[in-house]
């Protein structure tokens, strides 16, 4: 159904509610609106999902070619800021904000409402003596997700042909505990990663790189050492949380049904005053301040 949302649509429905005069937030999915809709003035803004960037992108442009203006948009950073990445502009001064870390949902993960809500399903104690024997749980999830990133980086460079999701909301998900041990919370290492993804994905299209060429691609990447908050992806994040939760923590807490779940936990738990902290909160606030709006909710 998504594939038959194009910009053009998207533009077009913007432009044909006339009877509303206030702001649109353009942002790429769901969990946005999830994430940010409560941090502003429900009076004066919708958050109007595009979709993916690229439909983000090109709804903007065609509402400015339009004449209308009473727009913005925060996207996913994703690889935006790796070194050498030529689309990352310092001064870029369109209004389309991206987010701290790799996306929305690591801006939550790195904020106090990661351990508020660990805190809500598991005891200190059983927290504590986890973080004795495995460290801080939230270096642990990067440093569980770092070879994920890498390989999801790696396909989108070397278009290795890989699948990291199903086609449909309700297929089969890759299955984290085939490379990460969810009895020693530990990563298997990159031949089971591999293989999990290869086989994950190698009924979904007639271009899947062998084995050995996506290993060796994976090698080069993670040879970079690439800063594991802007490559790895909330979801992935989510998933690992959940496996650490109630393999890691033993917890019995009835918020652990999926990664899903996780996910809307961990935004309820997102505050006002977590954001505030944000390079995007500070970069909203400065181009609203300019163009002389109040968008955002003050205290």
């Amino acid at each position: 159904m998504e594939r038959d949302i194009t910009p053009a649509r998207l533009a077009n429905a913007i432009m044909q509610n006339s009877r509303y005069k206030g702001h649109y937030i353009l942002v790429e999915g769901e969990q946005d609106v999830k994430v940010f809709k409560s941090f502003f003035v429900r009076e004066h803004v919708i958050l109007k999902v595009m979709h993916g960037k690229n439909n983000l992108r090109e709804v903007y442009e065609t509402l400015i070619k339009r004449g209308f203006n009473k727009i913005f948009g925060i996207r996913d950073a994703d690889f935006l800021r790796l070194p050498g990445n030529d689309k990352f502009i310092m001064d870029y001064c369109e209004p389309i904000f991206p987010t701290d870390y790799h996306d929305a949902e690591g801006m939550v993960v790195n904020s106090p409402a990661f351990m508020d809500f660990i805190r809500s399903i598991a005891s200190d104690e059983k927290i504590d003596t986890f973080e004795l024997k495995h460290g801080k749980i939230i270096d642990l999830i990067y440093e569980l997700a770092y070879p994920l990133a890498c390989l999801r980086l790696s396909n989108k460079i070397n278009d290795l042909g890989l699948a990291f999701k199903p086609k449909d909301r309700e297929g089969n998900r890759l299955k984290f505990w085939k490379f990460i041990c969810d009895r020693e919370i530990n990563y298997k290492g990159d031949d089971a990663l591999i293989n999990t993804v290869w086989e994950y994905s190698r009924n979904r299209g007639p271009n899947v790189a062998s084995k050995e060429d996506i290993k060796e691609c994976l090698i080069e990447i993670k040879a970079l050492n690439y800063d594991a908050r802007e490559i790895a992806n909330g979801h992935d994040l989510a998933e690992i949380l959940l496996l650490i939760c109630k393999k890691g923590l033993k917890s019995q807490s009835k918020l652990l049904v999926d990664a899903g779940c996780i996910e809307d936990s961990l935004f309820l738990a997102y505050e006002r005053s977590y954001f505030k902290k944000t390079s995007l909160f500070k970069k909203i606030d400065s181009w609203q301040l300019k163009e002389s709006l109040t968008l955002m909710v003050e205290d």
